[in-house]
């Protein structure tokens, strides 16, 4: 069962149904962007107030959208395979509300996704307020990962690689250079290979795509966890699932540190901060502690070493330029 895919011209596309007069908007779903374009049958289940939105980003050799919808059986039914030589692998993860597959007869929760071809007959309903992820990629990339070429599964192997993937889609939405898509492209292969055949970290590391998205998750967690007081390289790598070594070792290949990195983002954290008038009622060491510095000279030190001006100085308005943080002393 294909994702929805916009025109093959397009990078991305917006649909809404409402955006339509009331008296088209199931008929043109249905016959327009379902059987003429997605070669899919969409037909509302119930009688809730028809809505389909759905958001498509296309690069080469992935096609990602988000759909959003009222009731709907979405079905890749026989007639349209035979009419169709697409093939592809796709994955639907759902983010909201329910999500029943066929033919396997299951629901898929929240946080397990579901495998399936092109060729295999079936359908995908979506329950009130559903929304679902699909990621459509060419057979070639997953068929060494599984056994069956009609496979259907409803859990990933790699349920950790599945969240890795989760943290990496959303940067998708800002590339322009082809290059850089070509890269990007490529991770996300990586890492849909790693949902559904396990690998050690061994296995892994010999996969340049799966280490920089993982690089890439372990940064996004720092930057989320930065401000706690146990954040360390231990807590890092068991909310990561992987060990605290992997984590030095991925980082070392980026070229610093873990605790380079944290330097790094809790400076630029307090520069902002004291360069925004909002924060103005904090004092200079105020902004240190709450920012993960519990010792003001180390703080004042690093921070004129990163940044060539004091604390005092960029509360003053002076502009600086950012440099490259240095090693600990």
């Amino acid at each position: 069962m294909p994702a929805l895919e916009p025109p093959q011209a397009a990078s991305a596309m917006h649909f809404d149904s409402d955006q339509l007069p009331a008296r088209d908007r199931i008929s043109f779903t249905r016959e327009v962007l379902g059987r003429a374009c997605a070669k899919l049958e969409i037909e509302p289940v119930g009688d809730a107030r028809f809505r389909f939105v759905s958001k498509f980003q296309s690069l080469p050799g992935l096609r990602v959208v988000t759909i959003e919808s009222s009731p709907v059986r979405v079905t890749r039914s026989s007639e349209l395979i035979a009419g169709d030589d697409n093939d592809d692998f796709v994955v639907a993860i759902p983010l909201k509300g329910k999500l029943s597959v066929s033919p396997l007869q299951a629901d898929v929760r929240v946080g397990a996704s579901a495998l399936v071809r092109n060729t295999t007959r079936g359908y995908f309903q979506l329950g009130p307020a559903a929304r679902v992820l699909t990621i459509s990629v060419p057979s070639a990339v997953l068929d060494r990962h599984v056994q069956s070429p009609d496979l259907l599964k409803c859990q990933p192997r790699n349920a950790e690689a599945l969240h890795l993937l989760m943290h990496y889609l959303p940067a998708l939405r800002d590339i322009k250079s082809d290059c850089i898509a070509r890269a990007a492209v490529a991770h996300v292969h990586d890492l849909l290979g790693l949902m559904f055949e396990a690998q050690s970290e061994e296995g892994e590391a010999r996969s340049t795509g799966i280490r920089l998205a993982r690089l890439r998750a372990l940064k996004a967690d720092i930057r989320l966890n930065l401000l706690r007081g146990d954040l360390s390289i231990d807590r890092v790598a068991v909310r990561n699932g992987i060990s605290p070594r992997y984590v030095q070792l991925l980082f070392a290949e980026g070229g610093e540190t873990f605790t380079q990195f944290v330097a790094s983002e809790r400076l630029s954290r307090a520069c902002r901060m004291l360069g925004d008038s909002s924060h103005a009622h904090l004092s200079i060491t105020e902004v240190a502690m709450e920012t993960g510095f519990d010792n003001l000279s180390y703080f004042n030190r690093r921070f004129r070493r990163a940044f060539g001006l004091t604390p005092r100085d960029v509360r003053a308005g002076q502009k600086y330029v950012g440099a490259a943080i240095p090693p600990d002393d």
